[in-house]
């Protein structure tokens, strides 16, 4: 699956704002916040107090912290090289997404940590305001399995076709690869120049060199939901 992160280090940006563990007694809070920034993000799942109740008995797994005034949450745990605190959820709107990404790098300062992974779609607020205080954002493109070619047609732009392991603009051959290498030439993720760089295809003298194909596909999707 196609992943964006944004990655912050937390010297110079922790402040003075804490964040407050959460426990069971949480549990219905925790689901109104997620109900309010969360649940309308496309393909959003239901979440129960009973599901967060069983997450919250198992601190191993993560840790969900709130802001003191209970207007947003985090669910965090440390990265597997105890490098950054890896950030998999926030609810939190405008008015205290600053609070909450200042209480995260504070809480990855104590914990002895670098800075923060957060693993939150671009627009959300968190990340934002993350940008805005000099995150990088790292896109790590899918390596397979996003997309499964069943008919080449509905999917290529106009004039082109493929047959016989080519793709060919206006009848005329562009491009010679494997399916896996088109279908990848096709939504966008490689131009041509990438097939013979990746040893995987080759561009025709008749390719535009540097192009990628006219398309609609996305280069990643939001991944608001990690339970």
């Amino acid at each position: 699956m196609p992943r964006c992160t944004v990655e912050l280090s937390v010297a110079g940006r922790t402040g003075s704002q804490e964040l407050t563990r959460a426990s069971v007694a949480h549990a219905n809070i925790l689901c109104a916040l997620y109900d309010r920034f969360l649940a309308t993000y496309p393909c959003a799942v239901a979440r129960t107090v009973d599901a967060w109740q069983w997450h919250l008995r198992l601190p191993e797994r993560e840790s969900i912290l709130l802001l003191p005034d209970l207007s947003g949450y985090a669910l965090v745990r440390s990265d597997p090289g105890g490098v950054r605190l890896v950030v998999h959820e926030a609810a939190a709107g405008k008015d205290c997404a600053r609070q909450l990404l200042y209480g995260l790098a504070r809480e990855a300062e104590k914990m002895g940590l670098d800075g923060l992974k957060l693993y939150l779609p671009p627009n959300h607020p968190v990340a934002r305001v993350a940008r805005l205080q000099g995150a990088q954002e790292v896109l790590r493109p899918a390596g397979a399995g996003m997309v499964v070619v069943c008919r080449w047609d509905p999917l290529l732009p106009e004039g082109y076709s493929v047959g016989q392991g080519m793709l060919y603009y206006q009848h005329r051959p562009v491009a010679l690869a494997g399916e896996k290498a088109l279908a990848r030439l096709v939504t966008g993720y490689w131009d041509f120049e990438d097939l013979a760089l990746s040893g995987e295809g080759q561009a025709l003298p008749s390719a535009p060199p540097g192009q990628r194909l006219p398309t609609g596909f996305p280069r990643w999707w939001l991944e608001p939901f990690w339970f």
